[in-house]
């Protein structure tokens, strides 16, 4: 989700309040995530994330034509920038995280070198349990770091 929250903030920040899939998320939210992600080097991501954030963050029954299609815009400058690693979904499925995550969010504990940021719970503690770099986004949001 916190790739929507980049894709439609980058768009338009107002558009943030409004957007079905981002009740739980604020501007500053999308501030927060900005800071944060200019401290690593670049955003590394797999095919079926960008796939579930085109759907996430286009997708909806309530934005117009051209906002989706500002959304789009949006999503394709986005991953011109990003560093696109592709796991084949055979290995992906055969990881035991995946009865309990799924294909999308399983894929990020094959990615290698990497510190995972997520505002999902079960992937950040699936993280951690295979001893990989993460970071919970709803702590940052807490105020705990």
């Amino acid at each position: 989700m916190l790739l929507v929250l980049l894709v439609v903030g980058s768009v338009d920040r107002r558009l943030i309040e409004r957007h079905k899939r981002l009740r739980d998320f604020t501007i500053e939210d999308y501030d927060r995530l900005r800071s944060l992600l200019d401290k690593f080097s670049g955003i590394v991501t797999t095919p079926n994330v960008l796939t579930e954030v085109s759907n996430l963050a286009v997708h909806q029954d309530s934005a117009s034509t051209e906002v989706k299609a500002r959304l789009r815009l949006g999503l394709a400058a986005l991953a011109g920038k990003l560093n696109e690693r592709y796991l084949p979904s055979r290995a992906v499925v055969a990881l035991e995280e995946f009865r309990f995550l799924g294909l999308t969010d399983s894929a990020n504990l094959l990615v290698e070198g990497v510190t995972i940021l997520t505002c999902d719970a079960v992937l950040y503690l699936a993280s951690l349990k295979k001893g990989l770099a993460a970071i919970n986004f709803n702590h940052l949001r807490g105020g705990w770091i």
